[in-house]
């Protein structure tokens, strides 16, 4: 059976709290043999690492996501810090720009996805990036913080447009698989890409459907496909190194 890594859950939501040995049951079953838990302020970074603390399989980041920027303060951060000794604590995040639900604060939220880059950076972590309807300002940020971000980053809800492709490709200079169901708009990137589009490849496939991700997982262990990024209309999952300790 292959395996696989859940970059991003929230296992502390009433959602699957409740039912949690049973969803573990479930998702231990079809593969998935490390879970990130993701923390999304304060309250919930000690969750998680409580979670972590009950299951072998389950890691953690620590962080404030955009909608709870106004947590962060020098405080909030050493407090963060407290966490990331921990061998199970692997990211910082999720952090970044959301300027989807109004009121929001673009400046806050700026401040704070900084503020945490820099924590990821001195506690030598990657950061877990959150962006929605923020394209402009989120790759302002990651081209200003490109020296504090040695550590590698995961875009999550990548609801956005293609500069984020390209920034990955142009600006930290990876390799990427797109997955699509319009060929139309690859081939487009592709041109857009010139001389760097032999860092972009893609995959056309329905990603609503269970049975084409197991068939695409077994094409790329086929082919020894190597890539530094996946991305899909969800997320990029990028490898953590941390990880390979854990086997």
């Amino acid at each position: 059976m292959l395996k696989y890594i859940d970059t991003h859950a929230h296992l502390e939501s009433s959602f699957y709290k409740d039912n949690l040995e049973n969803v573990r049951k479930d998702y231990l079953s079809e593969g998935v043999y490390k879970v990130i838990n993701v923390a999304c302020s304060k309250e919930t970074t000690k969750m998680v690492s409580e979670t972590a603390k009950l299951y072998s399989e389950v890691y953690y980041s620590v962080g404030c996501h955009p909608d709870s920027s106004n947590e962060i303060s020098d405080e909030v951060i050493n407090y963060f810090k407290t966490f990331t000794s921990d061998e199970k604590c692997i990211a910082v995040g999720e952090i970044g720009l959301d300027y989807y639900y109004k009121p929001f604060d673009r400046e806050v939220q700026k401040t704070a996805f900084e503020k945490q880059i820099v924590l990821a950076k001195e506690c030598n972590l990657p950061i877990i990036v959150h962006t929605r309807n923020a394209t402009k300002d989120t790759v302002d940020i990651l081209k200003a913080n490109k020296n504090n971000i040695y550590n590698g980053f995961l875009m999550h809800c990548y609801g956005e447009s293609k500069e984020i492709t390209k920034i990955l490709i142009n600006e930290f200079d990876c390799l990427v698989l797109g997955i699509a169901r319009n060929e139309e708009k690859m081939l487009k990137l592709l041109e857009e890409l010139g001389e760097n589009k032999g860092k972009f490849s893609y995959k056309l496939f329905d990603v609503s459907l269970k049975e084409n991700w197991a068939n695409f997982s077994k094409s790329l262990e086929k082919e020894n496909f190597k890539i530094d990024v996946l991305i899909n209309c969800a997320g990029v999952l990028p490898n953590f190194d941390k990880f390979e300790n854990y086997d």
